[in-house]
């Protein structure tokens, strides 16, 4: 296994936005880079004429639009009639009427990425989660919208592990966490109408702490990590043979590859050497955060906004989602 340096990596908000503490709306939106329209227009295909091959025409495409940035016409996507446009500045106007029913709820940061098809704004709770005595978890809203037709527009509640800075947003039953929005004609009225729910994200913050602190209360055995690994990333029929074997290492390659014995090398690693981990050794939290540790701090990503997109929705949420089920599940069984 290829050597891993075990560090805290930087907070995936503030590599993703710039820092807007204290400043207007109209400040923060040219501070992070969001003052620009987003413009929408037909769809038209480029053709040669047929009774003059040397000679193009446009013709509309039937149901078909695109977005685009209106100060330098750089085209997003393509997207349908019914699409409806969702400005930057509608975005911090709706964090900031949260923010606005309780003053202690401050917009941290914002910022575009991919030449600003995409956008999020982060808004921090004031008082930190704390699971034991010096785990502390820092609580966010964290709002997202694409500009080019790829996703909902979505306020989420998230929360970051501060010691490792690894972000946790599982979902949780009867709490809700997440608020998707379609681009849809009434978008406006729905992302307004959300104020009140996510005011109540306390709801949410309880319940996962609730967890937490049950999952720290269970114990684990050598053979439980090894279990809870495999249950994540390898088949059934990969699990029957590894009960043949003491270790991945001698798993024949046929039928576990490379690439996926070195995933659970290094995500044992973790568990047992990764930032953080040194807390509430031995328990099913400590399996849960170094899988956790795993995403945020030791996978390699393309760029950060690979990172981000792979933490807040693709790949690593998932799979973050699947290890926090993982766990509960033995809670239940424990």
């Amino acid at each position: 296994m290829p050597f891993v340096n075990y560090q805290r990596r930087p907070l995936i908000f503030n590599e993703m936005g710039k820092p807007i503490n204290d400043l207007s709306i109209e400040e923060a939106i040219k501070t992070a880079g969001l003052d620009y329209k987003v413009g929408i227009k037909e769809t038209r295909v480029r053709l040669a004429d047929v009774n003059d091959p040397d000679k193009f025409l446009l013709y509309k495409v039937p149901n078909s639009f695109a977005t685009y940035r209106e100060d330098n016409n750089h085209v997003f996507g393509a997207v349908g009639s019914k699409y409806e446009v969702v400005q930057n500045s509608v975005a911090l106007d709706f964090i900031n009427q949260v923010c606005d029913y309780d003053k202690t709820v401050r917009i941290e940061t914002a910022g575009v990425y991919k030449d600003g098809a995409s956008m999020l704004v982060t808004a921090k709770f004031p008082e930190a989660m704390t699971i034991g005595n010096n785990d502390l978890i820092d609580k966010y809203l964290l709002f997202t919208n694409s500009h080019d037709g790829s996703g909902l527009i979505t306020c989420a509640v998230t929360n970051i592990r501060v010691v490792c800075n690894n972000m946790l947003n599982q979902a949780i039953k009867n709490a809700d966490s997440v608020f998707g929005f379609k681009h849809t004609k009434n978008v406006h009225n729905a992302i307004m109408s959300a104020v009140e729910k996510i005011r109540s994200a306390h709801i949410y913050h309880e319940a996962l702490q609730e967890s937490m602190q049950a999952l720290k209360n269970v114990s684990v055995s050598g053979r439980d990590v090894n279990k809870f690994v495999y249950d994540l990333f390898l088949t059934a029929e990969q699990q029957d043979h590894m009960k043949l074997r003491t270790s991945i290492y001698s798993a024949d390659k046929e039928v576990i590859s490379t690439k996926t014995q070195n995933k659970v090398i290094a995500v044992l690693d973790t568990i047992e050497k990764g930032v953080g981990q040194e807390l509430h050794r031995g328990s099913m939290l400590w399996l849960y955060n170094g899988v956790n540790c795993y995403m945020n701090n030791v996978v390699d990503y393309k760029s950060s906004e690979d990172r981000f997109e792979a933490l807040t929705k693709k790949g690593a949420y998932k799979l973050n989602q699947k290890a926090y089920d993982l766990a509960l599940t033995a809670l239940k069984a424990a």
